[in-house]
């Protein structure tokens, strides 16, 4: 795990909690080194999948439904250089996972409107989102 400091119960989420949510949103299981097909949808989409919303409430992004309880992650892009690369078109959320033991690289999310990629990863010097989840108990 890479260090972090989140405070309060706050916690960059583990490749296991993207994968974990993918799976909980889609029928049959994610294979490492695929990706999640996805379908698309709207804010008012409310049956189980993966939805790559073109417009929901006005922002792009991908829509996470398991049937009763939705997540959207907005598509933000992702810092390359100094730059902010495909903005309207992906997104990457970091994990709080270092690639395979070595330290130049985590896992991410990476989302774009052909599918849903839980163990992307990268080097750890590019620029990637975060989206903190919170255990409840």
């Amino acid at each position: 795990m890479v260090k972090q400091n989140v405070k309060h119960g706050w916690r960059l989420p583990t490749v296991e909690d993207f994968t974990a949510l993918a799976n909980a949103c889609r029928e049959g299981g994610y294979t490492s080194g695929s990706f999640y097909p996805v379908h698309s949808g709207t804010s008012t989409t409310t049956e189980k999948g993966v939805y790559w919303c073109a417009n929901y409430d006005g922002v792009a992004g991908m829509l996470f439904c398991d049937g009763t309880k939705k997540l959207f992650f907005p598509v933000v892009g992702y810092g390359y250089n100094t730059s902010l690369s495909d903005a309207d078109v992906s997104s990457s959320y970091w994990t709080g996972n270092v690639y395979n033991g070595n330290t130049e690289y985590a896992y991410n999310l990476h989302l774009n409107f052909n599918g849903v990629y839980p163990q992307s990863f990268c080097f750890r010097c590019t620029g990637r989102f975060v989206r903190p989840v919170k255990d409840i108990n």
